[in-house]
């Protein structure tokens, strides 16, 4: 994941299978133009089975009352 990306939410759905949203800042604009900055959302879906080893390697640690 970007260096920069922001983890602002974890789900899950029905079939236990989770969402985790990141908010990545970038720049836009047109050449010749100013350059702003805007936030992208990244939405990765893991499947439950995965979900230990997805937090492990982004170093997320998920408590049961967050989700």
């Amino acid at each position: 994941m970007d260096k920069d990306a922001e983890l602002i939410q974890v789900s899950t759905n029905e079939d236990g299978n989770f969402y985790f949203v990141y908010k990545v800042p970038v720049q836009r604009g047109i050449k010749g133009k100013t350059k702003s900055k805007v936030d992208e959302l990244i939405i990765v879906g893991v499947n439950k089975n995965k979900v230990d080893q997805f937090c492990k390697a982004q170093g997320i640690i998920l408590k049961k009352e967050e989700l």
